[in-house]
């Protein structure tokens, strides 16, 4: 068995502030009509998603091996709904009205009211509200990070239903089957004939599921320096093959959940801000955009940061924090093995 030790105690939830911010970057060459910067096959706000599926598969596993089915799928839905909804929300009602009366734009209602409830089941059905946005250098999009929500939401699903118990004899088998199914599906052969959303779904999982075996395994891995410089090497070896989105699950995660383990930082242990710094980047950036289109980037994603914060603090206090508190009595928090 794994040691506890509260997420207050380690730097996962300042390691998701940052990949969130990450995003924010990344999103910025899209909103200003850029060419986005890739690394080792993916954009940087990619590998950003990426390391936060790994960390939320270490978190998430170690909730389902403490619940019942029921209860643990209650817990992950009012993590992830009830914010989306309030971003919904501001999307529909706030800054898109908003953002057409300042730009002498049409706010139309019912695709407002459209936007909230046709998208509300986490797949973007409707990713524009009609009359905004229509000038933007990603026009008809006001939320492009949501689209990875169903895809985290289908990965708790997944994990709920295919492992049981994440601390029993039958653990690691299974959860290393779920991340091996993850890596065929996401082979670069099935690219073209498996259906997009499977294929998705298969990158993600990897880094999902990685994280999923690394809670499982527990006390037997060993967190040193060596493993991590290790795990880095592995790394920078897959990216010069190209089969880093591929094949480098596992290194990424052991060496997030490693800086989590050593870092002295804590910020957002006690106020987990990271998701609403993640829903609400997008949107701040292209109603920032339409007035600001030749920003420099050095000086647009702090501005950029500097209005998504107070939004993410408001979605953590009056919507994330309170939804949790109806998840009845919380389990023992998941945490990275003791030293």
């Amino acid at each position: 068995m794994q040691e506890r030790q509260p997420t207050r105690h380690n730097a996962l939830n300042a390691l998701r502030l940052l990949l969130a911010a990450l995003v924010i970057v990344t999103h910025t060459d899209t909103v200003l009509g850029r060419a986005d910067f890739r690394v080792a096959g993916d954009t940087l706000g990619g590998w950003a998603v990426a390391g936060f599926f790994a960390i939320s598969g270490f978190l998430v596993a170690g909730s389902r091996g403490r619940t019942s089915l029921a209860d643990y799928l209650r817990r992950r839905a009012l993590r992830i709904m009830p914010g989306y909804w309030a971003c919904c929300l501001v999307i529909a009602f706030g800054l898109a009205p908003l953002l057409a009366a300042l730009t002498a734009q049409r706010w139309d209602l019912g695709s407002a009211l459209g936007y909230v409830l046709r998208n509300g089941a986490l797949v973007q059905v409707q990713p524009g509200i009609e009359g905004t946005l229509t000038s933007a250098a990603y026009p008809g999009t006001w939320n492009l990070s949501a689209w990875t929500l169903i895809y985290e939401f289908t990965a708790y699903v997944v994990l709920g239903l295919l492992l049981p118990r994440t601390t029993g004899r039958w653990a690691l088998p299974g959860a290393a089957a779920l991340l091996v199914g993850a890596t065929i599906l996401s082979a670069p052969r099935f690219k073209a004939v498996v259906p997009y959303e499977v294929f998705t779904f298969g990158r993600l999982g990897t880094f999902f599921f990685a994280g999923a075996v690394l809670y499982v395994l527990g006390r037997r891995v060993a967190w040193t320096p060596w493993l991590a410089a290790l795990a880095v090497l592995a790394l920078g070896a897959l990216a010069s093959t190209s089969r880093l989105t591929w094949f480098g699950a596992l290194p990424l995660a052991y060496l997030l959940l490693w800086l989590g383990r050593v870092l002295p930082v804590r910020v957002g242990s006690v106020n987990d801000i990271s998701y609403g710094v993640y829903l609400y980047g997008f949107p701040v950036q292209q109603c920032l955009a339409t007035f600001w289109p030749q920003a420099p980037p050095a000086l647009f994603v702090p501005a950029v940061l500097a209005c998504v914060l107070p939004l993410a603090w408001l979605s953590w206090r009056f919507v994330e924090r309170p939804a949790m508190r109806w998840r009845g009595r919380a389990p023992a928090p998941a945490a990275l093995p003791a030293r």
